[in-house]
């Protein structure tokens, strides 16, 4: 099998970030060589936002109020939620090029040792706790498909903040490694610059030009 990037992550997440439009880029850390592989990727999201179009159509079909307090707040909600989400599918859109592109200068970062991986259970846990009362919600009540509505964009934004925690932490860790590295090859008045040139041959072409 391929190395893939997000290697902590687990498949079913992978999975549903790439139905929910999350992530829009392929996993493989080898690049696409053809059209047609980089642009499935991209289509992986399209059932998501068509059960989204269709779930604003039934709510906005359905809601008939006599109270014209009731008809503003409907307005007010459905608008707001529908601007929401578009502005979330166009920066997930947007966004996806360059954040598979610093996962892979992510991966490509010698560090020389790794720290213990953090503990993403936690955070996981908690957002997954969350959204479990909104799924037992629809189960074990005869709810109508209207509220559906209402809940769409809390479920997108909750995997999206696991998904950016996963990143978060990765890069933390890398950091961590640096911090780690350091502390062993550091000598007493020695520059920084010094030891990372050590680490990474790059620095010391950057330093001189920098000098």
């Amino acid at each position: 099998m391929a190395a893939q990037l997000l290697e902590s992550t687990s498949r079913a997440l992978k999975y549903i970030y790439k139905l929910l439009g999350i992530v829009q880029f392929s996993y493989s850390k080898t690049p696409p060589k053809t059209t047609t592989s980089k642009i499935i990727p991209r289509l992986w999201c399209i059932l998501s936002y068509c059960y989204f179009i269709n779930i604003c159509i039934f709510y906005n079909t359905a809601s008939h109020f006599s109270n014209k307090i009731m008809d503003y707040v409907h307005f007010m909600v459905y608008h707001g939620t529908v601007i929401q989400m578009v502005v979330l599918f166009t920066m997930l859109y947007k966004r996806s090029s360059k954040l598979k592109t610093l996962l892979l200068r992510l991966d490509n970062m010698e560090t020389p040792t790794h720290p213990p991986p953090r503990k993403r259970f936690l955070v996981r846990f908690t957002l997954i706790s969350a959204l479990i009362p909104v799924v037992l919600f629809f189960l074990l009540r005869s709810v109508s498909y209207y509220y559906v509505f209402f809940f769409y964009c809390c479920i997108l934004n909750a995997f999206d903040n696991i998904f950016l925690n996963d990143i978060f932490d990765s890069i933390c860790d890398q950091f961590a490694s640096i911090n780690h590295k350091l502390q062993t090859l550091s000598q007493p008045h020695e520059p920084v610059i010094f030891i990372l040139s050590r680490i990474y041959p790059t620095v010391t072409t950057t330093w001189s030009f920098w000098r």
